[in-house]
């Protein structure tokens, strides 16, 4: 039963990685020619330190030890934005204060290092169907939690019940309508409760129901795992500038997004291991 959605999902992955743009240089010179790296990084001291915090890239290198040997990675942040003030010329008029849209790029990591553009493909690939993988046992396992907090809010509401019984039987019989109401708002209350954990429950009651939900996305794939083109004109403060601005460079990003939640920026890259900082000894200054 599985079989067509996976071939659907591997399929769907194929054809997003098959549409990435070129690798991208990755190094000091493209530092500074290229105003998307310079976007995403503040100095060459900012790129070389984020290459050399990333452990796979090390580990890359350590088992590529040939000096002409050049890793293709995937660079990937969060890109977010928000309204500051700043200075702006209007005319020959400088005006202060004025809102602008500033952007930066967060959380940057250096995923999947391979030996070759056709190597780093199949490592994305591989990526983007465990991503959909991934959202499916999270969405599993939200229909389980959800489940077991209704199981005990019903349970709860079970007291309640009984514990209204009892006073209704008793002396609490004697405040009338008001303990009438009381009681049809916990019945309704429970009702409803009742009715929302049997929909949880039919919707994970069987080993086919499970297949169900694992199909629902890996047989719709282009519904959660998205790829989209991103175009910005950005200046040297990544401020967002009007496309007639001789200070703004026009940038084309690329990026992916999982159910129209969380997104990334992604960008393929290569460099060699000289653009690696030195290893920090933390023994050595103990």
């Amino acid at each position: 039963k599985l079989r067509e959605p996976v071939t659907r999902a591997l399929a769907w992955c194929a054809e997003l990685v098959s549409a990435l743009p070129p690798s991208a240089e990755l190094d000091s010179r493209s530092w500074r020619s290229d105003p998307l790296l310079r976007a995403f990084f503040s100095s060459v001291d900012d790129l070389r330190e984020v290459l050399g915090a990333s452990r796979e890239v090390r580990d890359f290198f350590a088992s590529h030890p040939s000096p002409a040997q050049r890793c293709h990675a995937m660079l990937s942040a969060v890109r977010s934005e928000r309204t500051v003030l700043g200075s702006e010329l209007q005319g020959d008029v400088m005006r202060r204060d004025v809102k602008q849209r500033s952007v930066s790029f967060g959380d940057r990591r250096l995923v999947r290092p391979a030996a070759s553009d056709e190597e780093l493909h199949r490592e994305l690939e591989d990526r983007a169907f465990e991503v959909l993988v991934g959202y499916v046992l999270e969405r599993i396992a939200a229909l389980l939690a959800s489940r077991h907090s209704l199981e005990e809010r019903r349970s709860l509401l079970e007291a309640e019940r009984r514990l209204a019984r009892t006073r209704k039987a008793g002396l609490a019989s004697l405040f009338g309508e008001q303990e009438e109401a009381e009681g049809e708002g916990l019945e309704a209350h429970y009702r409803r409760t009742s009715e929302a954990l049997e929909q949880a429950r039919a919707r994970l009651d069987t080993l086919d129901d499970y297949i169900d939900r694992i199909s629902e996305v890996l047989g719709e794939p282009q519904h959660y795992l998205q790829v989209h083109t991103l175009s910005l004109r950005l200046n040297v403060m990544n401020i967002v500038v009007e496309a007639n601005d001789p200070s703004g460079h026009d940038l084309r990003l690329t990026e992916v997004s999982l159910a129209d939640e969380r997104r990334r920026v992604i960008v393929p890259v290569c460099f060699g291991a000289q653009e690696l900082p030195p290893q920090k000894d933390f023994l050595a200054g103990a």
